[in-house]
């Protein structure tokens, strides 16, 4: 009787110590795998060869889905930073959304640019919009 007993409480105390980091969440890593798909789409759609520059109008649809899951991404991982409050756990959580919030600041000033001009690839890779949207990938992957 006694032994279940220390082991229900080492066990207890074994899992509340495990928890240093926060977990990898399947949820926020598919949105920003998505984010960064689209952002490879809209590359492809300006560096094809056969036109000059690629309007706004050819890529809307794509800049749509990217914002919508930055904004996914980015609600998600708030939740698990306020959530995470301790300095521990808390940190890389924090440095995560912190990344989103780049990579949103990123897509938003490629978007406003793009809306008033047509780009090619030499316009697109200024605003290394790519480059900032790596970073959330692999910190979220760096969990697993």
């Amino acid at each position: 009787m006694k032994i279940s007993y220390v082991l229900a409480i080492s066990l207890f105390t074994l899992s509340s110590c495990v928890s240093v980091t926060p977990t990898f969440d399947e949820a926020l890593m598919k949105h920003i795998e998505a984010l960064n798909n689209n952002i490879d789409k809209i590359d492809a759609a300006v560096s094809a060869v056969y036109e000059d520059k690629t309007p706004f109008s050819k890529v809307e649809g794509i800049y749509v889905d990217a914002v919508s899951n930055v904004r996914s991404a980015i609600y998600i991982a708030e939740g698990r930073a306020t959530y995470l409050r301790n300095r521990v756990s808390g940190r890389p959580a924090q440095i995560i959304h912190k990344a989103l919030l780049i990579c949103q600041e990123a897509l938003m000033t490629q978007l406003a640019a793009h809306r008033k001009a047509p780009f090619n690839v030499e316009t697109a890779s200024t605003f290394a919009t790519k480059e900032a949207c790596s970073v959330p990938k692999l910190f979220e992957a760096r969990l697993k």
